[in-house]
């Protein structure tokens, strides 16, 4: 009888040694998890300001027509491309050597053209180069401003939101997509619903979109659209926004520029 008794116990000793060993496992990997999320939350939250001071700082020396107002700042993988709906565009024949340009495409001047009309038009704008911060978004529901950079890699999204640059300008007609990391600039996206504003500025004015609703896909879905008849804007971060490696799927948030 007192063998089975010591046996018992041992046995149940060695249980509560195992329980023990496995919850201070579970603790460790707990604290280690939220140290990381803090870490790159307090690191993307510096870039994201220095970003936005950039950006502010170029304004002063040209300042909007109607500014918007200033909101106080919230404290961070590239998206797949494969989202978004691409129009066919007829490819292009190489134009042979001897009538290539030999100047780098960095040097070389856009030229006026010529409307129906006959009307001399304006060089077309150059196009943003990646890194570039091009301005910034607001939104006043959330309390949240950020600069926009060129690009939606991932030096780009640790500085602030990254315009795609296979989409149009803000204020141009189609959509204008950006996007932000979830677990930063974009953590809270979840809490706009319809009717809710978001606000951009650029170098080339400002305006506000109305929210029309949202929508929930694969991270290589095509069903997001590029082309629009519509002055469009398009949020998009990683979904779930909470979730421990990469996110299988994508939060889209679309909104229409108001008049």
């Amino acid at each position: 009888m007192r063998a089975r008794t010591r046996t018992g116990r041992s046995a149940a000793a060695k249980r509560k040694t195992y329980s023990i060993a496995v919850a201070g496992i579970v603790f460790v990997l707990s604290v280690a998890v939220m140290v990381y999320a803090y870490h790159r939350i307090r690191s993307a939250g510096a870039a994201a300001d220095r970003a936005l001071l950039e950006w502010d700082r170029r304004q002063l020396s040209a300042p909007l027509p109607e500014p918007l107002p200033a909101v106080p700042l919230e404290d961070i993988a590239p998206f797949a491309e494969t989202i978004f709906r691409q129009s066919a565009q007829p490819s292009r024949p190489e134009p042979p050597e001897t009538e290539r340009n030999p100047l780098p495409e960095s040097e070389l001047q856009p030229k006026a053209t010529l409307a129906a009309n006959g009307d001399e038009q304006p060089p077309p704008k150059k196009r943003p180069t990646t890194g570039e911060v091009i301005g910034k978004v607001v939104i006043p529901k959330l309390d949240l401003a950020y600069a926009i950079i060129e690009g939606t890699d991932l030096p780009q999204l640790a500085r602030g939101v990254g315009h795609y640059a296979e989409s149009v300008l803000p204020g141009g007609t189609g959509y204008t997509v950006l996007a932000g990391h979830r677990d930063s600039v974009f953590r809270r996206l979840g809490e706009m619903k319809e009717g809710d504003e978001i606000q951009v500025e650029t170098t080339e004015g400002a305006y506000t979109y109305r929210v029309t609703g949202s929508e929930i896909v694969d991270q290589d879905s095509r069903s997001v659209p590029l082309d629009s008849d519509k002055q469009m804007l398009t949020l998009i971060t990683c979904y779930p926004f909470y979730y421990v490696g990469n996110a299988p799927k994508r939060f889209i948030l679309y909104a229409e520029q108001l008049p």
